[in-house]
């Protein structure tokens, strides 16, 4: 979806030297910035909003909430004051924040300075995670009016936290603990509840991560603390794990709830006429959702989420289908549409009778049969025991690898988590580590960011191709020749997730440690999976029901669990996204002895469905 963000005029210049430097003209200056605190200046009486970054493991804390801000702004119709501030030593802002203080203590006193000089109508703290703590600990000490915290710590004490059952965090905590920094502030139910007066906005998910254990999501025992106290309201998000405001996100509703939280303003105001217009980039929507045959009423609703007012979302549509151009391609649509629905019908029928089978688990498929119940009639399949004699079942391990290829250096993929293209753009954000590092990584659990994929070639040189010998027996239509070519090695840690994509061969997956969910949709469904770039969807298979993407409704998700000693075999074309249950290693061959290559034409990037 387009985010329309307001373009805020150069910030005004002010004598007074307590002030910090302004805000960078764009994102990338943003991000190479030094400091580790700007400023946004509004006008004098305007409100303050301080937000304080979150803590991430793999790369330099960004400041959080920018373009966000911004955008409120230009929703809202008038300035604020926006104080950003982030906490390079992870420390929770304990260690306070450099350039301000030293600690809690001297960045309060700094931060009281910058309030006195801008002399706001009212002072607002906001974050999420170590922000949203840091937003609670400094709002309350700062007397701001209110603190809106997502996904927030109610205690940095290791001692409360292992009372409460929340191990997450004990590592971080012990450092400022060992070094005196935490005191009757630092658990912030504790010491609001003997000092009242600030109030709190707070959100938590319910659903547990990746890595928890139980029903509910360990945020929940903060949140019961919070919720005991005066003067704060606390919204639970059932869909929701630890990353909120990520969630928010992507449902379309951070906006609503961040103008209510922040400025009790009703989130209707962004429907007003004075909301962002209808630009190129919705244009094309537009017209792209319409030849896709989403109705007026769905794309309108769409649109108001995106921030269009409703008057001004269904003159845009009504415009656009009046257009010659749009109705010569709704003519060639049609033709084209015929193709797609007898796709459809095509593989409904085929579903009669697969409806019961899911995706097959068979152990010694003979040849014959796997052409022709497989291959040509395309359907997954999971061979149970088809590496019983691979020496990988036995010696592969994290510290097998550490052990026999420490130091190897080897491709990692990185920005896997922060960067939701990471596959579309896998050539930008390589990463060379020695395998031992890499090993570290995953066990210490902190590695959901880095990935050994296969855009990497390391079984093609030395020393890793040794990890070939480990290959028993394989499938009777798989071939050896060639290997080091037609296979990729596959090593994550749990938690990490591959997006939905199709490849252009089949692929024969042979797993060997942990295990993976896989899940798959038939190629014949391809005209409903807003295929916009090369072989990937923009859908995320988590998010069922997405307003921008009505058409995957109809579509049906087949879905397997992979164990070590299964191979798994993928039809031509079938979309799949992965995800590791476990930290896992596996090997993805494409040699059979059969035809495997093939030629798709792919959209143009861009394009497609929205």
């Amino acid at each position: 979806m387009i985010d329309s963000v307001a373009i805020l005029p150069a910030p005004r210049s002010t004598p007074l030297g307590v002030l910090p430097p302004p805000a960078p003209a764009d994102s990338a200056a943003l991000r190479a910035m030094s400091e580790h605190v700007f400023i946004d200046i509004g006008e004098p009486g305007d409100a303050l909003v301080i937000t304080f970054g979150f803590a991430q493991w793999q790369h330099p804390v960004d400041f959080d909430f920018v373009g966000r801000l911004r955008k409120l702004e230009g929703i809202l119709g008038q300035r604020f004051h926006r104080l950003y501030l982030r906490d390079p030593q992870l420390s929770w802002y304990l260690r306070g924040v450099p350039g301000l203080g030293v600690d809690v203590a001297t960045t309060v006193a700094a931060l009281t300075q910058v309030i006195a000089a801008l002399k706001p109508s009212r002072v607002i703290t906001l974050g999420q995670s170590m922000g949203g703590y840091a937003a609670v600990l400094y709002g309350h000490l700062l007397g701001a009016e209110r603190a809106v915290a997502f996904g927030a710590l109610s205690t940095m004490s290791p001692i409360s936290a292992r009372k409460l059952g929340d191990k997450r965090w004990l590592s971080t905590m012990q450092a400022p603990a060992d070094d005196g920094l935490l005191s009757e502030q630092s658990d912030l139910a504790l010491s609001l509840s003997r000092q009242p007066g600030l109030e709190m906005r707070m959100h938590y998910g319910m659903r547990p991560d990746i890595d928890e254990e139980g029903s509910e999501n360990l945020d929940l025992f903060h949140a019961r603390r919070f919720a005991a106290l005066p003067s704060t309201r606390v919204d639970l998000h059932p869909k929701s794990g630890h990353a909120v405001v990520e969630h928010l996100r992507v449902a379309r509703e951070i906006d609503a709830v961040l103008l209510q939280d922040l400025f009790d303003v009703d989130p209707a105001i962004i429907h007003r006429p004075a909301s962002p217009a209808v630009d190129e980039g919705w244009a094309q929507w537009i017209v792209e959702n319409r030849l896709l045959g989403s109705s007026p009423e769905q794309m309108v609703e769409a649109m108001i989420k995106g921030g269009i007012a409703p008057i001004t979302a269904r003159s845009a549509i009504a415009e656009l289908e009046r257009d010659p151009a749009f109705r010569a391609a709704h003519a060639f649509v049609s033709v084209t549409r015929k193709y797609e629905s007898v796709m459809f019908n095509h593989q409904r029928a085929r579903e009669i009778a697969d409806a019961e089978r899911g995706i097959e688990r068979r152990s010694h498929v003979g040849r014959d049969e796997f052409l022709e119940r497989y291959v040509s009639a395309s359907r997954p399949l999971v061979l149970t025991r088809a590496m019983e004699d691979w020496p990988a079942l036995r010696l592969w391990s994290p510290q097998y690898l550490k052990h026999r290829f420490a130091g190897a250096e080897v491709q990692v993929q990185r920005g896997r988590v922060s960067n939701p293209r990471c596959e579309q753009n896998a050539e930008a954000y390589p990463c060379e580590m020695t395998l031992s590092n890499y090993v570290d990584f995953v066990e210490a659990g902190s590695c959901k960011d880095h990935y050994i994929t296969t855009s990497n070639g390391d079984l093609r040189r030395a020393p890793l191709d040794a990890l070939l010998a480990d290959v028993g027996s394989l499938p009777p239509y798989c071939r050896r020749e060639g290997l080091p070519d037609a296979s990729k090695f596959w090593y994550g840690p749990a938690g990490t997730v591959t997006p939905l994509h199709h490849d252009t061969r089949m692929l024969m997956h042979m797993h060997a440690v942990g295990r993976k969910r896989w899940r798959f949709i038939s190629p014949m469904y391809t005209p409903w999976l807003y295929n916009a770039e090369g072989v990937y969807s923009r859908i995320d298979l988590d998010v069922p029901e997405h307003p921008l993407y009505p058409l995957r409704s109809g579509v049906k998700v087949l879905e397997t669990v992979v164990e070590p000693g299964d191979a798994l075999f993928i039809p031509l074309g079938w979309w799949h996204d992965v995800l590791t249950l476990d930290t896992c290693m596996s090997l993805s061959l494409t040699a059979f002895d059969f035809e495997n290559e093939f030629t798709y034409s792919m959209p143009i990037s861009g394009s497609g469905r929205r």
